[in-house]
């Protein structure tokens, strides 16, 4: 996190006054530790860094105890306490972790997922070997961001354009878009991004991590290899790649046809895996060339064992053996190097899987008639449906129902086949009904050449030496099948040679898995079983209640063009073509979005799959609740809620409302909006608290992109621009794109809170049209132009108006102390104006902090709680620096006492000791007569006292507190009127108290503007300054806005004739006034510094480049260059 510096202090300091609570020395696991008096058990283990899992536990809130997942041991206690509601005592002995305790928490938390009822993970990517985040890459298609989707993939599956043309996506099968029409076309959407991908100019290449100095083998170079060589890699170790073959690929070359998969596709999405690095070697044969043990003996750190299953299963019939007779393997690796055999004209290929297929049609592309034979019935062919259609269009026959008994020969060569029909019988071990042959039904098929295509296996003998790991009866390479590691311990296996034949994405997966497998060996690091990743789930898609379909449309699925039939067989030329943009973007459209947006940061899963929780094990019947999405900002999935309260509580206890509140009893209970009305019609002020808040995605900030995610997202920490307190948040971005705001509870000055602006305000960097380059007025209308023809524009303006009526600069908005003092500078040195106003700040602040000098941080947000006596003066905090009225009224309803005065109602009235009805007018009135009363004078106190509508003994209650109070906190706003804060200050100083106030400002970076300069001098107010304007009194005004919500200034504010030289974010109000519209970055594309309310100097990091492409310090910068190189060419021309 950025480094925040206040007196040397970090940011998360918790005020300028000592811990003066007693010290306690207790036991926690064996070791004894320190504490504090009045802290808990949980809040002193995670000091200690203990992880101890909670989900109701929020360090702004007094602890609740409702979700018992913090449960420990504590001796002489029987069974377990709650370690977030359990104060520590002087010589408790702990026990945070124990098989009894990690027993007790995974109950607790089985039984908070049983009352849980949505998905984690959508059904697609569950039913996915490698779990490929279809939902994200998606969304991001939908979004647009398609360079974002290939990243996404890629963070799973190296060959996403391999995949997207020969995955047999059986993530469309658990679809829920079944249910309502067909499957997402979620395959061609894959190749879609993949294929733009690899036309781009610069296609998108992983950057490897810093190299670790370990070395890693890889034996085979096909789709399990080269994946595990990928990861491996992007790890930081250095990778060779060792294969028997002439080339890369395995079996994605020599197994898969060039017109499902081109060769240049392949090839190029290979060379984007060597382009990270990885070393490849071919003709490289194991057992031939290299042996394991001489790889170790080498200095390879580890080997990978990926050499495929190349051995054909034999069909156990006479003639088997008969020239003419080929494997179906080894007859498309023949094509695939072009070394063609000769078929004769009529071809019988014998299997029902996709390599018998594949054979088929690629036989038909070399001339030759085609018959499958396959044993079963077409139903239950493991081939794809699809595959075998576009068979049965290419005019491959089928005979189903029959298998081969024997080989026909003629003159020393095949010519043929014995085949018999079969019936199906009882279900065998794979589910299938077995084939049973029917008692005289033999029958013959003549051909040229026969195709057996009916399984493959690997060779044990390949890496049968000295040091081999152990095979199966299969010939499959023993490995444990959650590591991968084998029983020589740096020997790793995945793909072909480890499952038996596969498909590609399972080869793939593994090779993945194996990976995080093979890198954590090489650290030293104790292996991790990888299995499917955690989700909760509301069901499989034949589960599934139809009402829960019933909202979603009937849409078409986008389909492929294909070549036709006739022109396919003629030659290898890929048969699907793909989809278009259009195309798929609207695809992605169908999406339904299934899994949970929150699915990254929710803890409840997160400690879920940390304990092995069982979703299943408590049985209860769900009765789904509508979604609550009707609050522009906010959604609300009450089926996700886990009632842990915390949203209810930071609502009514932090914000002081209560919008949200309980109903109902047991498993019915329910969070609701007060009343059961709309959250729009409650006090609810959308300050998004309760979703920083949810443990869960029950409670979620409503996306701005086209899909809610989820999204693989950057977070970037920045300091809020919306008002002077400066709250410290994050900001979650992909690809640029915002999607939601957040931070981090009981971190930072703010403690993790923020207000609606805060929360919400930023979504302007989504929906706000930005202004990405210049514009100047000709003939009445802005239009765009150069940077130079801008510059030059204003150049001149600017130059002309300082010979004469002078420049005024006002500014609106938060900037960076650096651009604060870049446009201070600006102003002093290239404007040479005073004439500077921030018009979102007050008409003369340099009035108001000579009269209140108190140096800022002298009262910061967290000695609140610790004061013994607050006055809350003016505007109500909640509406001028929320996140301060927070702060107020969580010391109020600590006990502080506090009195408020102000002349309308308050958020804060119910918790303050007193309230004075005072206006802003009669604030010096008050603070007069209360001064007097100090002095002991009581001359005009009782008439002061009647004009105010208040008892001279309220007066004098309210003055002898102050006078009481040693450590008084006066909040005030920068709004105050001047002679208040005169009247204020001396009676502070006679109650010296005068180093007590805490000023709320409102604009962003309030303070920092000011102390670098951006304000009026003493003896100029800002209404002068405007007067002046409005009146063209000025010859030209600049005028700089970074406010997303525009500037205050009218059309009519600004004289006839004034030149205006405008800076914004946006095209809005004030391009309507100006001569000359300059591009300037928000806050949050900017990186510096920003100034806190309490006077902290925070680091801000820009969450992505600014849309114009400089910073506002880079354009002031080019203006006075541009200024100095007229002002030359002028001064030469003059003489």
């Amino acid at each position: 996190m950025a480094e925040i510096t206040h007196a040397g202090k970090p940011a998360d300091s918790p005020g300028d006054q000592p811990d003066t609570r007693p010290e306690v020395k207790l036991t926690i696991d064996g070791e004894e530790v320190s504490a504090r008096a009045g802290e808990t058990i949980l809040e002193v283990a995670r000091r200690l860094g203990k992880r101890i899992p909670t989900l109701c536990y929020d360090p702004r809130l007094e602890p609740f105890t409702s979700c018992y997942a913090c449960l420990v041991e504590l001796e002489g206690k029987a069974g377990f306490v709650p370690s977030c509601g359990t104060r520590v005592a002087a010589g408790m002995k702990v026990r945070t972790d124990s098989p009894a305790v990690h027993s007790a928490r995974k109950l607790a938390l089985e039984l908070l997922i049983s009352a849980h009822d949505g998905d984690c993970l959508p059904p697609c990517q569950l039913q996915c070997p490698d779990n490929t985040d279809t939902q994200a890459y998606i969304a991001l298609v939908a979004a647009g961001e398609f360079a974002e989707a290939l990243r996404t993939i890629k963070l799973t599956n190296p060959f996403p354009s391999v995949c997207g043309r020969i995955c047999p996506h059986t993530c469309e099968l658990q679809c829920r878009r079944n249910r309502v029409d067909q499957p997402v076309a979620i395959n061609p959407l894959k190749r879609f991004v993949a294929d733009l991908d690899l036309k781009a100019e610069r296609p998108y290449v992983a950057q490897p991590a810093a190299d670790t100095g370990k070395r890693i083998a890889v034996v085979g170079a096909g789709p399990a290899g080269l994946s595990a060589a990928y990861y491996l890699r992007l790890q930081g170790h250095a990778v060779t790649v060792l294969e028997m073959n002439e080339q890369p690929g395995g079996m994605l070359r020599y197994g898969i046809p060039r017109y499902r998969l081109p060769r240049e596709q392949l090839d190029r999405e290979i060379g984007h895996i060597l382009a990270t690095g990885v070393e490849l070697r071919c003709k490289q044969r194991l057992g031939r060339d290299f042996t394991l043990a001489g790889l170790r003996e080498q200095g390879y750190d580890a080997v990978f064992l990926a050499v495929g299953a190349w051995v054909s299963s034999q069909l156990g019939v006479p003639g088997e053996d008969l020239p003419g007779v080929l494997t179906g393997i080894g007859f498309l690796g023949q094509v695939s190097r072009e070394e063609l055999p000769d078929l004769g004209r009529s071809v019988v290929v014998i299997g029902g899987g996709n390599t018998a297929i594949d054979a088929a049609r690629t036989a038909r592309r070399l001339g030759a008639e085609v018959t499958v034979l396959y044993r079963r019935s077409r139903e239950e062919m493991p081939a794809e449906a699809s595959e075998v259609q576009a068979a049965e269009e290419e005019e491959v026959g089928f005979q189903f129902l029959a298998a081969p008994v024997a080989v026909l020969e003629r003159n020393g060569r095949a010519c043929g086949i014995r085949a018999v029909r079969m019936q199906l019988g009882e279900p065998d071990a794979s589910g299938r009904r077995r084939p049973v042959p029917i008692e005289g039904s033999e029958f013959e098929l003549i051909a040229d050449s026969v195709i057996a295509a009916i399984g493959q296996r690997p060779d044990p003998r390949a890496w049968a030496d000295g040091q081999a790991p152990s095979s199966s009866r299969a010939g499959t390479v023993v490995a444990d099948a959650t590591t991968y590691q084998t029983d020589i311990p740096w020997v790793f296996a995945a793909g072909d040679c480890l499952t038996g034949p596969a498909t590609a994405i399972e080869a793939i997966a593994g090779g993945r898995k194996a990976a995080i497998s093979i890198g954590r060996y090489v650290r030293g690091l104790p292996l991790l079983p990888i299995g499917k990743p955690f989700s909760d789930s509301i069901g499989r898609l034949e589960e599934i209640d139809e009402d829960f379909f019933a909202e979603f449309q009937r849409q078409p699925r986008a389909t492929m063009a294909t070549l036709p039939p006739q022109e396919r067989v003629k030659s290898f030329a890929e048969v699907e073509l793909g989809i278009d943009m259009s195309q798929a973007i609207a695809e992605s459209a169908r999406c339904l979005s299934c899994g949970c947006a929150a699915v990254d940061t929710c803890s409840l899963r997160q400690y879920s799959e940390e304990y092995g929780v069982k979703t299943d094990r408590f049985e209860v019947q769900f009765r789904h609740r509508r979604v609550m999405d009707e609050h522009p900002l906010l959604i609300y999935d009450p089926n996700k809620c886990i009632i842990c309260s915390r949203c209810v509580r930071i609502c009514l206890e932090q914000q002081g409302l209560g919008a949200l509140g309980l109903v109902g009893r047991g498993f019915d209970t329910a969070v609701q909006p007060e009343l059961g009305r709309p959250l729009l019609d409650t006090d609810c002020d959308a300050c998004g608290q309760c979703v920083n808040a949810c443990p869960t995605g029950a409670l979620q900030a409503k996306r701005f992109l086209p899909k809610p995610g989820p999204y693989k997202a950057q977070c970037t920490e920045v300091v809020c621009g919306f008002c002077g307190v400066g709250c410290r948040l994050q900001i979650e971005t992909t690809a640029g794109r915002y999607i939601r705001a957040t931070a981090i509870p009981g971190a930072y000055h703010n403690r993790g809170n923020l207000c609606v602006d805060g929360s919400f305000g930023y979504r302007y960097l989504e929906t706000l049209p930005r202004l990405a380059g210049p514009s100047v007025r000709r003939a009445g209308s802005l239009e765009c132009c150069s940077w130079d023809d801008a510059l030059a524009e204003a150049s001149a303006a600017l130059a002309a108006a300082r010979e004469t009526n002078g420049i005024a600069l006002l500014v609106n908005g938060p900037l960076t102390n650096e651009d604060a003092a870049a446009l201070a500078r600006f102003a002093h040195s290239v404007l040479r104006t005073e004439r500077i106003l921030a018009l979102d700040g007050p008409d003369q602040p340099a009035t108001f902090e000579q009269t209140l000098p108190a140096a800022p941080g002298s009262v910061r947000l967290a000695d609140l709680v610790s004061a013994d006596l607050i006055w809350v003066i003016g505007d109500d905090p909640f509406e001028y620096a929320p996140v301060a009225g927070i702060e107020v009224l969580r010391a109020a309803t600590s006990g502080v006492p506090t009195a408020v005065i102000a002349g309308r109602a308050t958020r804060l009235d119910i918790q303050a000791r007193r309230v004075l009805r005072v206006t802003d007018p009669e604030l010096p009135l008050l603070f007069t007569a209360m001064a007097r009363l100090a002095s002991s004078k009581d001359e005009g106190v009782l008439e002061a006292a009647e004009t105010l509508r208040l008892k001279p003994a309220v007066l004098l209650e309210a003055l002898q507190a102050l006078l009481r109070a040693r450590h008084p906190a006066i909040v005030c706003t920068d709004s105050m009127p001047a002679e208040a804060a005169t009247a204020l200050s001396v009676l502070l100083d006679m109650a010296k108290a005068r180093d007590r106030v805490l000023v709320l400002r409102r604009g962003g970076n309030a303070l920092g503007r000011y102390q670098a300069g951006l304000h009026p001098p003493s003896y100029m107010g800002g209404d002068a300054i405007l007067h002046d304007v409005k009146e063209g009194r000025v010859s030209a005004a600049v005028v700089v806005n970074t406010d997303p919500y525009g500037v205050r200034l009218q059309p009519g504010d600004i004289g006839a004739g004034t030149a205006v030289v405008a800076f914004d974010i946006s095209r809005g109000r004030l391009s309507e006034m100006a001569n000359v519209l300059l591009p300037v970055p928000s806050l949050a594309e900017c990186t510096g510094t920003v100034t806190t309310l309490d006077g902290l100097s925070l680091a801000t990091s820009a969450v992505r480049a600014p849309a114009c492409g400089f910073s506002l310090a880079q354009t002031l910068s080019r203006l006075e260059e541009t200024i100095a190189r007229a002002a030359l060419v002028s001064a030469g021309g003059s003489q």
